[in-house]
């Protein structure tokens, strides 16, 4: 009996060790866990009420580091990226240029699709591809056709046809190198369209759109709402792809601790006036 309470003794020990997230990591091996802000370049100066890269960074420490990524799917303004290189961002999708970008940076627009990445995560190779609204990618063809897009309008319009066409060559490459997930992340008017006339994405990760999820024959839809209003949770699976979402609320139930030197920088963003870029962004989320 003492032998058996001595090892029951340990395993304990072994599991306080381990700690939660790592413990979910070793129950499911292979699942990759996508930790997803976007769009907060539209959030308040007054941080109390919201979520920050802190809140982001917080959560990220409760799972297992090898399982686990922290992503911006685009949105944000280009001084935050070094507040978010300290939070530990693993991948930023920028709308723009971003020069000295310390992460992996990936190009938002279909035109540099193939400057997507590919990551290792819990042993599972994990593709992400930027993705940009039509016109914003094509610089001539009105956003208007890809939100009406359907599998007849992609045959009769060349400029949607080609739209679409790369961005399935872009999956298929990916798919090429070994990637088990495809995710596309960014900005699109209709991530419906987007799901009905591209094959082989296991996520559509986006901000700015009210389109629903996909049903089981489509890659699951999830779009985060901007203004650190909420983080996403998106977790791949062979089974397929779930997601949570915590906003504030939920996220100061968690009992978590966010860095004071974090929110210390995030807070400067607003000081020095780079909210005047913040603004110029949400301007730009507007218009989806």
């Amino acid at each position: 009996m003492k032998k058996l309470f001595s090892v029951f003794l340990s395993l304990i020990m072994v599991l306080s060790l381990l700690g939660v997230g790592s413990l979910a990591a070793l129950a499911d091996a292979g699942d990759v866990t996508l930790i997803v802000t976007a769009g907060t370049s539209s959030a308040s100066a007054d941080m109390s009420g919201r979520l920050t890269f802190a809140s982001a960074s917080a959560i990220r420490s409760t799972y297992g580091a090898s399982s686990v990524l922290l992503v911006d799917a685009g949105g944000f303004q280009k001084a935050a990226a070094s507040v978010m290189e300290d939070a530990g961002y693993d991948l930023l999708v920028p709308d723009s240029v971003l020069s000295g970008c310390t992460v992996t940076c990936i190009s938002m627009g279909v035109s540099a699709l193939n400057d997507g990445a590919m990551l290792t995560v819990n042993g599972s190779q994990v593709a992400f591809l930027g993705i940009a609204p039509m016109s914003s990618a094509s610089g001539s063809t009105s956003e208007a056709a890809e939100s009406d897009a359907s599998d007849s309008d992609a045959e009769a319009d060349p400029a949607v046809t080609e739209y679409y066409a790369t961005i399935q060559a872009a999956v298929s490459a990916a798919q090429g190198r070994g990637a088990e997930y495809v995710v596309a992340l960014g900005r699109t008017n209709d991530a419906k369209a987007l799901a009905a006339n591209v094959t082989g994405l296991d996520a559509i990760i986006t901000y700015g759109t009210s389109s629903a999820s996909g049903d089981a024959d489509t890659p699951e839809i999830v779009s985060v709402s901007g203004g650190f209003q909420q983080i996403a949770i998106v977790t791949l699976s062979s089974s397929g792809v779930s997601v949570k979402r915590i906003d504030k609320a939920a996220f100061d139930a968690m009992g978590l601790t966010e860095d004071d030197d974090l929110l210390a920088m995030e807070s400067a963003l607003y000081v020095d006036g780079d909210a005047d870029d913040a603004s110029a962004a949400s301007d730009t989320d507007a218009e989806d």
